[in-house]
């Protein structure tokens, strides 16, 4: 992985940074605000954070190429949003880091998950 995405709405503990940085030469935090409990105010959020996204060229194109680790926000809809669009850039899902909360209340690093390898997978196995 090239690149980590964190826009789980919580920091990263040292461990967690040092875990993920392992194979990735980049990692970056995109703050996900408060969000207004509507629809359009989730689209919103989600715009923003693929704006953000968008700007960083090196992020982008790890983003178009699946390169990347991505930690989505926690609160279902702006997730769904949020995983939606990256699909579309890249025309695959990502990789879905997974955070577990430590003792001291950090979130530190527990894996990832290949949600296009899933899909594959269960395409696959189900297919008639």
């Amino acid at each position: 992985m090239k690149v980590v995405l964190n826009i789980s709405g919580h920091p990263l503990s040292e461990v967690a940074q040092i875990g993920v940085k392992c194979d990735a030469e980049l990692l970056v935090d995109i703050p996900v605000p408060n969000a207004e409990l509507s629809i359009a105010g989730f689209q919103e959020i989600a715009n923003g954070i693929v704006e953000t996204i968008a700007k960083n060229k090196k992020v982008l194109a790890a983003v178009k190429t699946n390169d990347y680790i991505v930690f989505l926000p926690g609160m279902g809809p702006i997730r769904d949003l949020v995983e939606a669009k990256l699909h579309g850039i890249a025309g695959c899902f990502p990789k879905s880091g997974s955070l577990v909360r430590n003792e001291d209340g950090i979130f530190d690093y527990a894996g990832y998950i290949d949600l296009q390898k899933i899909r594959d997978e269960a395409r696959s196995d189900f297919r008639v």
